[in-house]
């Protein structure tokens, strides 16, 4: 358990170094940014205004993907000096936006991917640390999360039948064999 935190009122909470400090982690310099970009392209050349989430309905990942290239070009470009199709702050916003719904798209269809790379990034920190631990390069051999690593904590704050991780390329199993059989 985490240290109790008192305020001067008197109220408490449990402790926070264990949360993800997203004030800290975002820039609300970028994040403004990125909101006049994305309320610009609302609006469509018939004059209509589509929905803020319009995105969340589903554009395919080869879109996504095109067209962060041209952004991230025209990133590139500004920053070694060539000219650019758009500003750099446009460029960039189409980068996040394109990175987003790319990420968005992979965590609708596979939310476990969040786990199974937390979990991969702790083994490879771990092991950097100390070397008598399984390589990251490496399956480990269980993957169940051990209690109190961090990993295992993050997953308990949104997945309460947590625990189990299904292992990469071992999909024969999980659908009940090789020929993909219903486990009976």
């Amino acid at each position: 358990m985490g240290a109790i935190r008192k305020f001067e009122t008197g109220a408490t909470r449990d402790g926070d170094k264990r949360k993800p400090d997203y004030d800290g982690f975002l820039s609300p310099l970028a994040l403004e940014a990125f909101g006049q970009y994305m309320h610009f392209n609302r609006h469509m050349a018939d004059g209509s205004l589509r929905d803020s989430d319009n995105w969340q309905k589903g554009i395919p990942i080869k879109a996504y993907v095109k067209s962060l290239w041209r952004h991230f070009l025209d990133t590139w470009r500004y920053f070694r000096g060539y000219p650019t199709a758009e500003g750099p702050v446009w460029a960039l916003c189409g980068v996040i936006f394109n990175a987003q719904g790319l990420l968005h798209e992979l965590l609708k269809e596979h939310p476990q991917k969040l786990w199974d790379d937390l979990k991969r990034a702790e083994i490879k920190r771990d092991f950097s640390l100390a070397t008598t631990k399984t390589p990251y390069t490496q399956e480990p051999q269980s993957w169940k999360l051990p209690k109190g690593t961090y990993a295992q904590e993050v997953r308990a704050q949104f997945d309460p039948h947590h625990g189990e991780v299904a292992p990469r390329h071992h999909v024969d199993e999980q659908v009940g064999g090789a020929h993909g059989e219903a486990n009976g």
